[in-house]
């Protein structure tokens, strides 16, 4: 019997504090539209001004899928069309905001959102890179890369890459618009390294020892994070984080510390880590921020400038027993502090985009998709 009252008081001060904090914590992050969608249908990164987000919808027929193109404003249905269905789908944007690139296991798109118009691009692959001037497209598949020119709609290259290699993403690009650093998987699963290729399109293989796969996208990235300049990475089999110099392509180790790698501050300077909870490290391995969230699973992870940064995180109370909530916080390195807080409905899928120009969270929960500013 007093297990049993013990247990009741226990549950009703968490009740108690978690309404609390519902009701009296202050953010200035605020919910600024929220749109109905299909049940049935898949939100996609939206454009980096806000202004349009993507679904997709697998037809009746499951051969054929459907990318509809939203007004986020006003919900209104601008563009769509059809492609067949693939794995590994992925849209990478452009810069204004007005064109993206659709592309899955079978096809590649590229289309104008306010032209309503596009073109099939005749290769596939599972990783998108552009060049810096987006003239240059960079497809990776398991048997080499595909570099195509947007502006002559033709192939300009095609770098074979050895059986044992698989390349993922394009790090960097030399003067002459071909891929100089590459992010490749090794075929049997044992880790992953980076490639330079040489101006004779030669693959030489850095023995950097990767513990895995190289991503574009920083919460299904945990064992590596790049810039132009500098790639930070877990080392296969050591437990420990290392740095690679692209310029220099000097290897050094970073720390012994464990790393979950997860976003790059834009100056390089700063190294986010999220292993129940937010670690901050310098270049040198120090840890110059933190904050215990306890048992939680990051979402996404934004840096906003130097040195503030947008996390969206899944916090479990006591092994689920209690639940969990969902939330977004602003974290300040230089003051060291969270600045704000809000609490969100669960996304599906875990579908939560962040647009870099708007400074806005995209979230799906079932129907609805919700956007937050975090201006």
């Amino acid at each position: 019997m007093k297990a049993n009252k013990k247990l009741i008081i226990i549950v009703g001060l968490f009740i108690i504090t978690a309404t609390l904090t519902f009701l009296f914590f202050k953010t200035d992050i605020k919910k600024t539209d929220t749109h109905s969608i299909d049940k049935l249908a898949h939100l996609k990164q939206p454009s980096p001004d806000g202004k349009y987000y993507l679904t997709t919808n697998n037809k009746s027929n499951d051969e054929w899928k459907e990318i509809f193109i939203y007004d986020s404003r006003t919900n209104s249905r601008v563009s769509n069309f059809d492609v067949e269905i693939g794995k590994y789908s992925r849209i990478l944007w452009f810069k204004d905001s007005k064109r993206f690139i659709y592309s899955d296991s079978k096809s590649t798109y590229l289309w104008n959102v306010e032209k309503n118009s596009g073109k099939e691009i005749p290769i596939v692959g599972h990783e998108l890179s552009l060049n810096s001037d987006e003239t240059l497209l960079g497809v990776s598949n398991n048997e080499g890369i595909t570099i195509y020119d947007l502006n002559s709609n033709s192939i300009k290259s095609e770098i074979k890459f050895p059986e044992h290699l698989w390349p993922s993403v394009i790090i960097s690009w030399n003067q002459d618009g071909l891929p100089k650093y590459v992010s490749s998987n090794y075929s049997n699963d044992d880790g992953s390294t980076i490639i330079k290729i040489d101006e004779e399109q030669n693959i030489l293989e850095l023995n950097l020892e990767m513990t895995d796969h190289v991503y574009n996208k920083s919460v299904d990235n945990k064992f590596a994070v790049f810039n132009k300049d500098l790639l930070f990475y877990d080392r296969l089999a050591s437990n420990s984080t290392h740095k690679f110099d692209i310029n220099s392509e000097e290897t050094s180790k970073v720390t012994d510390k464990p790393m979950s790698l997860v976003a790059l501050s834009p100056d390089g300077t700063k190294i986010g880590s999220f292993i129940n909870g937010i670690q901050v490290f310098n270049q040198k391995g120090e840890i110059i921020y933190e904050d215990d969230t306890g048992h939680s699973f990051v979402k996404l992870w934004k840096w906003l400038d130097q040195e503030t940064f947008v996390i969206v995180y899944q916090k479990v109370y006591a092994s689920g027993l209690f639940g969990d909530s969902n939330r977004i916080e602003i974290h300040d390195v230089s003051r060291g502090e969270r600045l704000e807080r809000k609490y969100i409905s669960n996304p599906t899928f875990d579908n939560v985009f962040f647009t870099k120009d708007s400074q806005q969270i995209f979230s799906q929960n079932e129907d609805e998709v919700n956007i937050y500013d975090l201006r």
